[in-house]
Protein backbone atom coordinates (compact mmCIF):
# COMPACT_ATOMS: atom_id res chain seq x y z
CA UNK A 1 0.00 0.00 0.00
CA UNK A 2 1.19 3.56 -0.51
CA UNK A 3 3.28 5.15 2.19
CA UNK A 4 2.70 8.85 2.78
CA UNK A 5 4.81 11.39 4.62
CA UNK A 6 5.36 15.12 4.63
CA UNK A 7 8.61 16.85 5.58
CA UNK A 8 9.04 20.60 5.82
CA UNK A 9 11.39 23.34 7.00
CA UNK A 10 10.19 26.23 9.15
CA UNK A 11 11.45 29.81 8.85
CA UNK A 12 14.39 29.00 11.13
CA UNK A 13 15.47 26.01 9.04
CA UNK A 14 14.31 23.42 11.57
CA UNK A 15 13.05 20.13 10.16
CA UNK A 16 9.56 18.76 10.83
CA UNK A 17 7.78 15.64 9.63
CA UNK A 18 4.45 13.85 9.87
CA UNK A 19 2.72 10.83 8.39
CA UNK A 20 3.95 7.23 8.10
CA UNK A 21 7.09 6.25 9.98
CA UNK A 22 7.22 2.46 9.52
CA UNK A 23 10.63 2.67 7.80
CA UNK A 24 12.08 5.40 10.04
CA UNK A 25 11.60 7.81 7.15
CA UNK A 26 10.88 10.45 9.82
CA UNK A 27 14.47 10.34 11.01
CA UNK A 28 14.87 11.05 14.70
CA UNK A 29 11.54 9.41 15.54
CA UNK A 30 13.03 6.01 16.29
CA UNK A 31 9.83 4.45 17.63
CA UNK A 32 8.39 3.91 14.10
CA UNK A 33 5.13 5.47 15.24
CA UNK A 34 3.18 7.41 12.61
CA UNK A 35 2.25 11.02 13.35
CA UNK A 36 -0.87 12.94 12.38
CA UNK A 37 0.63 16.33 13.24
CA UNK A 38 4.12 17.83 12.76
CA UNK A 39 6.94 16.66 15.05
CA UNK A 40 10.38 18.25 15.07
CA UNK A 41 13.22 16.09 13.73
CA UNK A 42 16.43 16.90 15.58
CA UNK A 43 17.57 20.41 16.46
CA UNK A 44 19.81 21.25 13.49
CA UNK A 45 19.14 23.85 10.82
CA UNK A 46 18.67 22.58 7.24
CA UNK A 47 18.76 24.32 3.85
CA UNK A 48 16.71 21.84 1.79
CA UNK A 49 14.50 18.80 2.41
CA UNK A 50 12.71 16.37 0.11
CA UNK A 51 10.71 13.17 0.55
CA UNK A 52 10.47 10.28 -1.89
CA UNK A 53 7.25 10.40 -3.82
CA UNK A 54 5.93 7.20 -2.28
CA UNK A 55 7.13 8.33 1.14
CA UNK A 56 9.62 5.53 1.83
CA UNK A 57 12.69 7.69 2.47
CA UNK A 58 13.74 11.30 2.91
CA UNK A 59 16.81 13.36 2.10
CA UNK A 60 18.04 16.71 3.30
CA UNK A 61 20.98 19.08 2.94
CA UNK A 62 22.63 20.50 6.05
CA UNK A 63 25.92 22.44 6.08
CA UNK A 64 26.45 21.32 2.49
CA UNK A 65 26.19 17.63 3.44
CA UNK A 66 23.51 15.34 2.02
CA UNK A 67 21.69 13.07 4.49
CA UNK A 68 19.37 10.20 3.52
CA UNK A 69 17.19 8.05 5.79
CA UNK A 70 14.38 5.49 5.60
CA UNK A 71 14.25 2.63 3.07
CA UNK A 72 17.61 1.97 1.41
CA UNK A 73 17.41 -1.39 -0.35
CA UNK A 74 18.17 -0.07 -3.86
CA UNK A 75 21.32 1.88 -3.03
CA UNK A 76 19.51 5.21 -2.77
CA UNK A 77 21.48 6.06 0.39
CA UNK A 78 24.50 6.61 -1.81
CA UNK A 79 26.88 4.56 0.33
CA UNK A 80 24.66 2.36 2.51
CA UNK A 81 24.94 4.81 5.40
CA UNK A 82 22.90 7.74 6.66
CA UNK A 83 25.20 10.33 5.08
CA UNK A 84 25.48 10.13 1.30
CA UNK A 85 28.97 11.16 0.17
CA UNK A 86 29.56 14.07 2.60
CA UNK A 87 30.59 16.76 0.14
CA UNK A 88 29.09 20.10 -0.76
CA UNK A 89 25.57 19.62 -2.20
CA UNK A 90 22.99 22.23 -3.15
CA UNK A 91 19.81 20.63 -4.57
CA UNK A 92 17.90 17.32 -4.49
CA UNK A 93 15.39 16.17 -7.08
CA UNK A 94 11.83 15.37 -6.05
CA UNK A 95 12.55 11.65 -6.18
CA UNK A 96 10.94 8.21 -6.06
CA UNK A 97 11.94 5.67 -3.40
CA UNK A 98 14.47 3.77 -5.53
CA UNK A 99 16.86 6.43 -6.83
CA UNK A 100 18.18 9.90 -6.13
CA UNK A 101 19.41 12.70 -8.39
CA UNK A 102 21.19 15.69 -6.84
CA UNK A 103 23.26 18.75 -7.75
CA UNK A 104 26.51 19.54 -5.96
CA UNK A 105 27.49 23.05 -4.95
CA UNK A 106 29.73 23.26 -8.04
CA UNK A 107 26.68 22.61 -10.26
CA UNK A 108 27.62 19.08 -11.34
CA UNK A 109 24.84 16.51 -11.59
CA UNK A 110 24.97 13.13 -9.81
CA UNK A 111 22.73 10.06 -9.52
CA UNK A 112 22.54 6.78 -7.62
CA UNK A 113 20.17 3.93 -6.76
CA UNK A 114 17.94 1.92 -9.10
CA UNK A 115 18.68 2.48 -12.80
CA UNK A 116 15.88 0.62 -14.54
CA UNK A 117 15.35 1.94 -18.09
CA UNK A 118 18.29 4.31 -17.71
CA UNK A 119 16.61 6.63 -15.24
CA UNK A 120 20.03 7.72 -13.86
CA UNK A 121 21.02 9.14 -17.24
CA UNK A 122 24.28 7.19 -17.44
CA UNK A 123 23.55 5.51 -20.80
CA UNK A 124 23.23 2.10 -19.15
CA UNK A 125 20.85 0.20 -16.82
CA UNK A 126 23.34 -0.65 -14.05
CA UNK A 127 22.25 0.20 -10.49
CA UNK A 128 24.59 2.42 -8.44
CA UNK A 129 25.06 2.28 -4.66
CA UNK A 130 27.21 5.42 -4.56
CA UNK A 131 26.89 8.78 -6.37
CA UNK A 132 28.02 8.73 -10.02
CA UNK A 133 28.44 11.91 -12.03
CA UNK A 134 25.88 12.26 -14.81
CA UNK A 135 27.34 15.36 -16.41
CA UNK A 136 30.32 17.64 -15.92
CA UNK A 137 28.20 20.63 -16.95
CA UNK A 138 26.78 23.06 -14.44
CA UNK A 139 23.05 22.60 -13.69
CA UNK A 140 20.48 24.82 -12.00
CA UNK A 141 17.25 22.79 -11.62
CA UNK A 142 16.03 19.18 -11.64
CA UNK A 143 12.62 17.51 -11.50
CA UNK A 144 11.14 14.08 -12.21
CA UNK A 145 7.93 12.26 -12.93
CA UNK A 146 6.01 10.84 -9.97
CA UNK A 147 7.40 7.32 -10.44
CA UNK A 148 10.97 8.55 -10.98
CA UNK A 149 11.25 6.84 -14.37
CA UNK A 150 12.30 10.03 -16.14
CA UNK A 151 14.20 13.13 -15.08
CA UNK A 152 14.31 16.66 -16.49
CA UNK A 153 17.07 19.16 -15.73
CA UNK A 154 17.92 22.71 -16.72
CA UNK A 155 21.57 23.40 -17.41
CA UNK A 156 23.07 26.67 -16.17
CA UNK A 157 22.95 28.07 -19.71
CA UNK A 158 19.16 27.50 -19.78
CA UNK A 159 19.14 24.39 -21.98
CA UNK A 160 16.58 21.74 -20.93
CA UNK A 161 17.39 18.01 -20.95
CA UNK A 162 15.44 14.79 -20.30
CA UNK A 163 16.24 11.11 -19.82
CA UNK A 164 14.69 7.86 -18.61
CA UNK A 165 11.69 5.78 -19.60
CA UNK A 166 7.93 6.41 -19.66
CA UNK A 167 7.69 8.40 -22.88
CA UNK A 168 4.65 6.81 -24.50
CA UNK A 169 2.70 10.07 -24.28
CA UNK A 170 5.58 12.21 -25.52
CA UNK A 171 6.33 13.64 -22.05
CA UNK A 172 10.03 13.80 -22.92
CA UNK A 173 9.26 16.66 -25.29
CA UNK A 174 11.75 15.43 -27.91
CA UNK A 175 9.16 15.05 -30.71
CA UNK A 176 9.32 11.26 -30.36
CA UNK A 177 7.98 8.58 -28.01
CA UNK A 178 11.41 6.98 -27.62
CA UNK A 179 12.85 6.58 -24.12
CA UNK A 180 16.37 7.90 -23.45
CA UNK A 181 19.04 6.55 -21.09
CA UNK A 182 21.28 9.64 -21.32
CA UNK A 183 20.46 13.38 -21.25
CA UNK A 184 18.74 14.54 -24.45
CA UNK A 185 18.02 18.21 -25.12
CA UNK A 186 14.42 19.43 -25.45
CA UNK A 187 14.29 22.03 -28.23
CA UNK A 188 16.70 24.96 -28.38
CA UNK A 189 15.06 27.50 -26.07
CA UNK A 190 16.47 28.88 -22.84
CA UNK A 191 14.35 27.89 -19.82
CA UNK A 192 13.98 29.08 -16.23
CA UNK A 193 11.53 26.61 -14.62
CA UNK A 194 10.43 23.06 -15.44
CA UNK A 195 8.02 20.68 -13.70
CA UNK A 196 7.00 17.15 -14.66
CA UNK A 197 4.59 14.38 -13.69
CA UNK A 198 4.39 10.83 -15.06
CA UNK A 199 2.82 11.88 -18.36
CA UNK A 200 2.83 15.70 -18.52
CA UNK A 201 5.41 18.46 -18.32
CA UNK A 202 5.40 22.24 -18.30
CA UNK A 203 8.15 24.85 -18.41
CA UNK A 204 8.60 28.61 -18.48
CA UNK A 205 11.16 30.03 -20.88
CA UNK A 206 13.41 32.99 -20.12
CA UNK A 207 10.87 35.33 -21.73
CA UNK A 208 8.22 34.24 -19.22
CA UNK A 209 6.20 32.25 -21.76
CA UNK A 210 4.54 29.00 -20.64
CA UNK A 211 4.91 25.75 -22.60
CA UNK A 212 3.36 22.31 -22.00
CA UNK A 213 3.69 18.84 -23.53
CA UNK A 214 2.83 15.16 -22.99
CA UNK A 215 -0.55 13.56 -22.33
CA UNK A 216 -3.57 15.76 -23.00
CA UNK A 217 -6.58 13.45 -22.78
CA UNK A 218 -8.58 15.77 -20.50
CA UNK A 219 -7.10 19.07 -21.67
CA UNK A 220 -4.39 19.16 -19.03
CA UNK A 221 -1.96 20.95 -21.39
CA UNK A 222 -4.18 24.04 -21.52
CA UNK A 223 -3.90 24.43 -25.30
CA UNK A 224 -7.66 24.14 -25.89
CA UNK A 225 -7.30 20.65 -27.39
CA UNK A 226 -7.20 17.07 -26.13
CA UNK A 227 -4.32 16.07 -28.41
CA UNK A 228 -1.16 14.61 -26.89
CA UNK A 229 1.96 16.64 -27.64
CA UNK A 230 5.46 15.18 -27.99
CA UNK A 231 7.13 18.60 -28.15
CA UNK A 232 6.44 21.85 -26.24
CA UNK A 233 3.41 23.94 -27.26
CA UNK A 234 2.91 27.51 -26.09
CA UNK A 235 -0.01 28.23 -23.74
CA UNK A 236 -1.45 31.69 -24.44
CA UNK A 237 0.69 34.82 -24.67
CA UNK A 238 0.81 35.85 -20.99
CA UNK A 239 3.98 36.14 -18.95
CA UNK A 240 4.31 33.59 -16.11
CA UNK A 241 6.52 33.30 -13.02
CA UNK A 242 5.88 29.79 -11.68
CA UNK A 243 4.50 26.42 -12.79
CA UNK A 244 3.95 23.06 -11.09
CA UNK A 245 2.62 19.82 -12.59
CA UNK A 246 0.84 16.84 -11.07
CA UNK A 247 -0.84 14.04 -13.03
CA UNK A 248 -3.83 15.62 -14.72
CA UNK A 249 -3.29 19.17 -13.39
CA UNK A 250 -1.05 22.14 -14.14
CA UNK A 251 -0.77 25.00 -11.65
CA UNK A 252 0.76 28.29 -12.71
CA UNK A 253 1.20 31.86 -11.48
CA UNK A 254 0.90 34.61 -14.04
CA UNK A 255 3.05 37.72 -13.66
CA UNK A 256 -0.01 39.97 -13.34
CA UNK A 257 -0.88 38.14 -10.13
CA UNK A 258 -3.93 35.85 -10.40
CA UNK A 259 -3.52 32.16 -9.61
CA UNK A 260 -4.55 29.86 -12.43
CA UNK A 261 -5.22 26.18 -12.74
CA UNK A 262 -6.81 24.03 -15.36
CA UNK A 263 -7.57 20.39 -15.84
Amino acid sequence: FPVTITVALDDSGYLWGWGDNNLNQLSGQLNRVSYSSPVQIGSESWTQISAAKNGEFSAGIRDGKLFVWGKGDAGQFGNGLIVANPQAWSKIVRFMSDNTIAIKADGTLWGWGLNTNGRLGLNDVTNRSSPVQISASSWSMITSGYNGLHVMAIRSDGALFVWGASNTSGVHGTNTTIARSSPTQIGSKSWSIVSSSNENAAAIDNNGLLWTWGRNTIGELGDQTTINRSSPVQVGVSSWSYVSVTDGLVYAIRNDGPYRDWE
